[in-house]
């Protein structure tokens, strides 16, 4: 593993997903090559549709199946025994990034570790305050406890502040703006 990383966690329906879309955004404008891996936390495990091509090749046998266009490929790994790891995840697109974004794996608790938590979706913690390395919150209880554990704090609309922050917590030297 030789790309930073920064893990994402929060509550669904926390805004995680529009946020990092605009932090991705803002740092590929700014010169990095982003790398983003989203957890799929449902039950049946499956990322590919059924009825499409790609699943029924899968579903018959085929350990690997890639989906290729003129534009982009996606490949699909059979790992029947065991969910990939955080560290396969990485290794796989490492080479490619400056800075990989992982969304969702919050059991795993890799550092760093930065909660996105919205007052109105859920105002209790999704993982302990002594665990973060960051928080987005537009809760000022949450921010207010987190500012008493010197974790730095983020609003919601402050992307600039936290695109420089995910540098600064993964130590790449470079200033966004």
């Amino acid at each position: 593993m030789t790309c930073p990383y920064i893990n994402i966690v929060g509550w669904s329906g926390s805004g995680k997903t529009t946020l990092l879309t605009k932090i991705t955004q803002l740092l590929t404008q700014n010169g990095l090559r982003v790398g983003v891996i989203k957890h799929h936390g449902h039950e049946s495990g499956m990322v590919d549709t059924p009825g499409k091509d790609t699943y029924e090749y899968a579903k018959n046998g085929a350990q690997n199946v890639i989906l290729s266009s003129s534009v982009q490929y996606a490949i699909f790994k059979a790992f029947p025994n065991n969910e990939p790891t955080q560290d396969q995840l990485i290794d796989e697109i490492a080479d490619d990034c400056d800075l990989i974004i992982i969304e969702g794996f919050s059991s795993e608790s890799p550092r760093p570790i930065v909660e996105v938590n919205r007052a109105a979706n859920n105002s209790k913690p999704k993982v302990p305050l002594e665990k973060l390395d960051m928080l987005i919150s537009d809760n000022l209880d949450y921010i207010n406890n987190a500012k008493l554990k010197n974790i730095p704090t983020f609003s919601l609309d402050d992307t600039t502040g936290i695109a420089n922050h995910f540098c600064f917590l993964c130590n790449i030297k470079k200033v966004i703006q």
